[in-house]
């Protein structure tokens, strides 16, 4: 961040400028566990909603945009460099989302490079919809793995490993994602709580 912004505040902020991109893409992940949760939660966990349609709703939302953007990214390298340079394989996992996070990453310089998050999202998505699925049938399963994955997530992201599923852009994913998910069920039941306590306090 501060290698492409004019440092005018750096006194200030040097907090943000320290972190960079970085400080977006833990922010990013974690509002995101947060407003899944909120309006996925009840319905995954109740069985109201098959892992079909929650993928399919997922993926419209952030398909389009990402294929455009990295079709015009792919368009740059082919007009700089030429058809015969376009690696096949690499132009496959930029078209099915699994550029970034997923057996090997493309190289950053060949599609749209901060669309990587989307990549690993899908990823987490999967992971998530399962995870909520056993809320109802036993929540105290469901809240030991949340803490399993919060830490095995900040393990991968540290520890920076280069292993198919296991990089540490699906760690920070992980992470901050199931952290935001933790976020909105403390939120909650803290809520239902103050509700509950209300309730008896005015009968």
């Amino acid at each position: 961040m501060g290698g492409y912004f004019p440092q005018i505040f750096i006194r200030e902020l040097g907090w943000c400028y320290f972190w960079g991109g970085c400080l977006g893409n833990t922010f990013f992940f974690m509002v995101s566990g947060f407003l899944l949760s909120h309006g996925y939660e009840d319905r995954i966990s109740k069985g109201e909603i098959s892992f079909v349609e929650f993928m399919k709703r997922r993926i419209i939302k952030i398909v389009p945009l990402y294929l455009i953007t990295n079709l015009f990214r792919v368009g740059i390298n082919i007009a700089s460099t030429g058809i015969a340079a376009l690696k096949f394989d690499d132009l496959l996992r930029v078209l099915f989302m699994a550029a970034s996070g997923w057996v090997t990453n493309v190289t950053p310089s060949y599609f749209n490079a901060p669309t990587w998050f989307v990549c690993v999202l899908n990823i987490v998505y999967i992971i998530y919809y399962f995870v909520t699925k056993i809320k109802n049938k036993n929540r105290d399963v469901y809240f030991l793995l949340l803490f399993i994955i919060v830490v095995f997530g900040r393990s991968l992201y540290v520890l920076n490993l280069k292993i198919p599923f296991m990089g540490n852009g699906i760690g920070l994913a992980l992470y901050c994602f199931f952290l935001g998910v933790v976020l909105h069920e403390l939120i909650t039941s803290t809520y239902d709580n103050l509700k509950r306590t209300v309730w008896i306090c005015g009968t």
